[in-house]
């Protein structure tokens, strides 16, 4: 509220009060990803939270560096409303903010890649057939790495959980469990 944040990331003031016209995501662009920053702190406390967080809850006590995580959700939309693909757009946004900010070549390198792909989780959890081994095959040559795995789930958890409240759910949640177990 106060500005903070565009001071530091004047890119940010690009989806501050952005609204999204679709039928899913019921906050402005900037208010979403803060909500998806404060369920992830929330993910990463001691606080209880419902059951279809509990694998979340788990997996994120097996991330070796959360600053990537933390990072990767702050700048997960920032290319929103620049036209074109937000993914690759936010992905080179992140990567001029991250120098700037003295993140590691690393650091860069995952962030921009959570970002690029912070979609593909759940595509193949709501699209994809995910009883079948080719397609679970498919997907982790994507992702390539566990570590990659679990980020990629939980920046997917704290996105899709952060849109809507009415739209997140159980079955969703069971649907991103089980291919990030399978896979």
């Amino acid at each position: 509220d106060c500005g903070l944040l565009v001071k530091v990331i004047p890119e940010f003031s690009k989806i501050v009060s952005q609204s999204q016209f679709d039928r899913y995501h019921l906050y402005t662009v900037d208010e979403h990803t803060l909500r998806a920053f404060n369920l992830l702190k929330t993910i990463d406390s001691e606080k209880k939270l419902s059951r279809e967080f509990n694998l979340p809850k788990l997996i994120i006590k097996e991330i070796k560096n959360k600053t990537i995580l933390y990072l990767s959700i702050l700048l997960h939309d920032i290319g929103k409303g620049s036209g074109g693909n937000h993914q690759m757009i936010g992905a080179n946004f992140a990567e001029k903010i991250l120098k700037f900010l003295d993140v590691s070549s690393k650091e860069i390198e995952e962030i921009t890649w959570l970002i690029e792909n912070h979609i593909i989780f759940s595509d193949f959890a709501m699209h994809k057939d995910i009883e079948d081994n080719s397609v679970i095959r498919t997907f982790t040559k994507k992702v390539n790495s566990l570590d990659r795995l679990r980020s990629l789930y939980l920046v997917t958890i704290v996105d899709m959980a952060s849109v809507n409240h009415a739209t997140w759910n159980e079955w969703k949640a069971m649907l991103l469990d089980r291919l990030y177990q399978k896979s």
